[in-house]
């Protein structure tokens, strides 16, 4: 991966979102977030790894921090600290994250008119095609970085209290099905019908009298800082966050939700609290 550093010291770099990026010389690859596979494929292995970092500078924009890439290209595999502003930085086993001082953004070639555009880039400047990097090969356009944050600006900061100690135990999800008693789980559950354990997270079944909730529906973690991220597994009918306005949450893509909000999963209703 181009303009990378390895990490001396300072901050640790949380491992939530999880994103896997298999890179092969021919252009083409993958790129796995939460659990969730795209295929991907450029027009060299270059624009292939610019593309996959230009995904995850969108999503580290909407969290507000850096997130973690691991790549495997072999024979080679790193772990990547990819930031805001597109400054990537290589990571050694004890996920410590440096000083950007000195790093330069990753910057490449738009995939319709070749216009050099920085991995921040939204929309080419030149031509205007929307996400210019994007490599993904079943990808729909969107408005902007694909993780939708449904959370006050004030729940934003994150750098200046990170190094305080904790002063309370970590919290834990409730979960609130209709006609079902509420299920407690320690930050990381996998909701449906028939659900599996994807990642370690813990199964929880839920009843759909009407066969609309899929076998693994949802997934519903707790990141590092303590948010609720929910992220739909591709699901038959969709799931739907009640927030104001109500919004339908696209597949593979994790959303940062406050406590107290219901989702809609086919015929039935989830309700996530924090305790």
């Amino acid at each position: 991966m181009p303009n990378t550093q390895t990490a001396q010291h300072a901050q640790q770099l949380a491992s939530w979102p999880r994103m896997v990026a298999l890179v092969r010389p021919d252009g083409s690859g993958s790129l796995t977030i939460n659990g969730t596979e795209r295929a991907c494929a450029a027009a060299s292995i270059e624009e292939l790894r610019t593309g996959m970092i230009a995904r995850c500078v969108s999503y580290a924009i909407q969290l507000g921090r850096p997130v973690r890439l691991d790549v495997d290209e072999a024979p080679n595999a790193w772990t990547l600290a990819v930031r805001a502003d597109g400054i990537v930085q290589e990571i050694d086993e004890t996920g410590e994250l440096p000083s950007p001082d000195g790093l330069a953004p990753i910057e490449g070639r738009c995939r319709t008119c070749r216009h050099l555009e920085p991995v921040i880039a939204a929309a080419c400047s030149q031509c205007a095609t929307p996400e210019p990097h994007r490599v993904e090969l079943d990808a729909t356009v969107t408005e902007s970085a694909q993780l939708a944050t449904i959370r006050d600006e004030e729940s934003k900061p994150q750098e200046q209290t990170r190094d305080r100690a904790p002063s309370a135990p970590p919290a834990r999800l409730q979960l609130t099905f209709n006609g079902q008693p509420a299920v407690v789980v320690d930050g990381h559950a996998a909701i449906g019908r028939d659900p599996e354990p994807v990642n370690g997270r813990t199964p929880i079944r839920v009843q759909s009298p009407q066969q609309l909730v899929s076998r693994t529906h949802l997934f519903v973690d707790l990141d590092e800082e303590g948010r609720i991220v929910v992220t739909d597994n591709g699901s038959g009918n969709g799931t739907e966050a009640q927030t104001e306005p109500p919004m339908r949450l696209d597949a593979g893509t994790p959303y940062a939700l406050h406590p107290g909000t219901t989702l809609h999963l086919g015929d039935a209703t989830c309700r996530i609290d924090l305790v």
